[in-house]
Formats: structure tokens, C-alpha cells, sequence
């Protein structure tokens, strides 16, 4: 009874490592590879994207502010000929507003378009 040898053990299949690539085998190389071309196509398309809202923003403030200035051009305009009465003092602020406004403007584009990293 004990004199025959043991049966086998089940027989573990591995698969072969060839020098070739079998067909349908997909490697984690290329996989690693696809994922890096695919990252970087992402960040040019959002770079891109990026610089075309910057500018787009910047348009938009510019306008803003030039709109702006010509209306309190046209308010001191309009005081100066005596077309509008204020007092001085109103014209002062809407001055130094004016002026305000232009230096908040120009330091958010530059900050918004310059960003210090």
C-alpha cells in the first residue's frame, strides 16, 4: 500500500517568457507610454485653453476700464463746460475713484496674467 510513490502535485501553469510578444499582449511599458502621451496631450489642450480665457478676461477688464474712465472723463467734461453742476469735492472723488479703479484694474491683470509660482 505505502510502496507506490505519492501521486503528483497539480502543475502549476506560468506562462512562458519569450522574446516575442504574443498576440493581444499588452506590456505595462506601453501602457505607461499611452498614458504619458495622453497626459500631455491634456495639458497642451489646457494650456491652450488657459492662455485663450486669459486673453479673453483681459479684454474684457480693459474694456471695462476704459469705459469707465471715459465716463468720469465725460462727468468732469460736462462739469468743466457747466453743463452738470457738482461740487468740488464730488468731483475730487470721482477723480481719485477713477484713478483707484485704474490701479485695482491693472494689478489684477498682471497678477491674473503673471501668476508667481
Amino acid at each position: 500500500m505505502w510502496d507506490s510513490p505519492p501521486p503528483p502535485a497539480p502543475a502549476i501553469l506560468t506562462p512562458r517568457k519569450t522574446a516575442h510578444k504574443q498576440v493581444g499582449e499588452i506590456s505595462l511599458e506601453d501602457v505607461e507610454r499611452k498614458l504619458l502621451l495622453e497626459e500631455r496631450a491634456v495639458r497642451l489642450e489646457g494650456g491652450r485653453t488657459d492662455i485663450v480665457l486669459r486673453r479673453c478676461i483681459g479684454y474684457v477688464l480693459l474694456s471695462l476700464f476704459v469705459v469707465n474712465t471715459l465716463a468720469a472723463l465725460a462727468v468732469i467734461y460736462l462739469v468743466g463746460v457747466g453743463t452738470l453742476a457738482l461740487s468740488d469735492k464730488v468731483v475730487i472723488a470721482v477723480l481719485t475713484a477713477t484713478v483707484v479703479q485704474a490701479a485695482t484694474i491693472l494689478h489684477t491683470v498682471v497678477r491674473y496674467l503673471f501668476k508667481l509660482q
